[in-house]
């Protein structure tokens, strides 16, 4: 007679330990997605910081190129009245 007894108490002992499991398993993937996004979100932060800072060393570098070119210019016409 335990047996009868004891058999339905161990059944939902095993639907109690796969809720449980279900619950941990839903608060892992959740947890590893919310962590996915923040460092996607993050890595997408540094890129636009990065591309910005591309495209101010473009510009410094072509600002650059230009005085260059002027100095250039400028030296060669002095040695051009000598």
């Amino acid at each position: 007679m335990d047996k009868v007894i004891q058999q339905p108490m161990d059944k939902y002992m095993k639907a109690w330990q796969g809720l449980v499991s279900l619950i941990l398993l839903l608060i892992t993937i959740g947890t590893a997605v919310v962590s996915q996004s923040n460092k996607i979100e993050t890595q997408a932060l540094r890129i636009s910081y990065l591309e910005s800072m591309q495209r101010d060393q473009t510009l410094q570098f072509k600002e650059i190129n230009g005085r260059l070119t002027e100095i250039l210019v400028a030296l060669q016409n002095k040695q051009n009245k000598k």
